[in-house]
């Protein structure tokens, strides 16, 4: 894998992470 296909699952794995953490009923 490339860095930017790296980066990009980074940034989706913490978009799910802060969605769980803010939106706790989702």
């Amino acid at each position: 894998m490339n860095v930017i296909s790296q980066i990009s699952l980074l940034v989706l794995l913490l978009e799910l992470i802060f969605g769980a953490l803010f939106n706790p009923k989702a």
